[in-house]
């Protein structure tokens, strides 16, 4: 198994959220992305509002209705991508798969990895946390 060693950033996901726009597998409601069938939120973007009626400028992506077009709203093309449910990162793993010509891993029906599947995934925990200790089982890295 193999992990990435950076971060997915804006500028990735932002050309998921447009490819994935493009054939109609998403659609966005009051700032939130969620799969066509409105049931399953992929990520929240710029000026998504939270409790109290305040807005977020966390996050770095946002969509323009009128030209149905997501885009950065500031400065952090490069930096990680934030607001990213697991279900968004599922469905952008399954992309990013197709990206590579790699097979997708998660039924995007049943949320359920197959993993003899030869495409990108998330980790499991056990497998998160062997590679947050450096790779090691014994002794472990203090600072890996």
């Amino acid at each position: 198994m193999y992990v990435a060693t950076t971060p997915t950033i804006n500028q990735q996901y932002l050309a998921f959220l447009n490819g994935a726009l493009a054939k109609g597998l998403i659609e966005v409601i009051n700032n939130v992305v969620y799969d066509s069938t409105g049931t399953y939120i992929y990520c929240y973007l710029y000026n998504y509002q939270y409790a109290a009626g305040q807005y977020s400028t966390a996050y770095s992506i946002g969509y323009n209705a009128t030209t149905k077009v997501f885009s950065i709203e500031d400065f952090r093309a490069n930096h990680p991508m934030i607001g990213v449910t697991w279900y968004g990162a599922a469905v952008y793993s399954n992309w990013l798969s197709g990206q590579a010509g790699l097979s997708a891993c998660y039924n995007l029906i049943t949320w359920v990895c197959d993993f003899t599947r030869n495409g990108y995934r998330l980790p499991t925990e056990a497998e998160w946390e062997y590679a947050a200790r450096g790779g090691q089982n014994e002794p472990y890295y203090s600072f890996p």
